[in-house]
């Protein structure tokens, strides 16, 4: 008998690539070696956390997070690039361009159970009007 819930999960997480997303396009700027992955389905969403500097003022600090399917962020080698910290997401709606961040230490973690999606922390780079 088949795993209903990773079933389910499996079927969600096809549908939000398919009618809930819009492809990005990931690249490694940090090392010698560049890694692009081009045309990921990803679905758009935003975290908050609210942080206290040295002098206890309280910052709202907001991410714009991509969800994306682990299985898309494979590269030509098929290996999957999990993004690290400073790596570049360019929206292609708008072409705007994100770096990435770790919120509570992790840049992105896992969004179901079955380790299907994660999401990616990242900033704006480019100016926003």
């Amino acid at each position: 008998m088949s795993d209903m819930l990773a079933d389910g999960a499996s079927f969600l997480a096809d549908s939000f690539a398919r009618y809930g997303s819009r492809s990005i396009t990931i690249a490694n700027r940090r090392s010698g070696a560049t890694i692009t992955i081009a045309d990921i389905p990803a679905t758009i969403g935003q975290s908050e956390r609210d942080e206290e500097n040295a002098d206890g003022v309280l910052r709202r600090i907001r991410t714009r997070d991509f969800m994306v399917n682990v299985a898309d962020l494979a590269d030509a080698d098929d290996v999957t690039q999990y993004p690290l910290r400073g790596w570049i997401i360019t929206d292609s709606l708008d072409s705007k361009r994100y770096e990435v961040v770790a919120l509570d230490e992790a840049n992105w973690h896992y969004v179901d159970n079955n380790n299907l999606r994660i999401r990616i922390h990242s900033v704006a780079i480019d100016a926003i009007p």
